[in-house]
């Protein structure tokens, strides 16, 4: 299990602008039902929110589902 450690913890959403500029959504920190470790791509609704999952982390340690909403 990851234990948040450095800047990036236990993995990140991002986004990069049409500059190359990379702006930080999230950082999973694997701790108290938190997600570790974001696996495979994420969605996108028609609203522009974002869908993805994790590999560990969770209620149950077992990953997680998790949503990031535009600004």
């Amino acid at each position: 299990m990851c234990y948040a450690s450095g800047d990036y913890g236990c993995g990140t959403v991002f986004k990069i602008n049409p500059s190359n500029k990379e702006t930080v959504l999230y950082v999973f920190t694997g701790t108290e039902g938190d997600g570790a470790y974001p696996s495979a791509g994420v969605v996108r609704d028609s609203q522009g929110n974002l869908y993805g999952t994790t590999t560990y982390g969770g209620a149950n340690g077992d990953g997680a589902v998790f949503k990031i909403a535009p600004f």
